[in-house]
């Protein structure tokens, strides 16, 4: 899976994905107010919420060295 986008796991989390600085595609687990990297594997039986690796987060998640308008 090389999507971006917020995704929910097979175990209920919230998945989201980004391309990092180096061009990689980055995965990270949300845990109450805190994005945790995680591996892309957890991403095996996710079903995807939206395009937008912030969607549904107040205020938006900022993933280290990103900026978010």
């Amino acid at each position: 899976m090389g999507d971006l986008g917020t995704f929910r796991s097979a175990s209920g989390d919230l998945i989201r994905c980004r391309v990092d600085r180096s061009g990689r595609l980055s995965a990270f687990r949300e845990a109450g107010d805190k994005l945790l990297p995680c591996e892309v594997q957890a991403l095996f039986g996710a079903v995807k919420l939206s395009d937008d690796p912030d969607w549904l987060s107040d205020p938006p998640f900022v993933a280290a060295g990103t900026l978010v308008d």
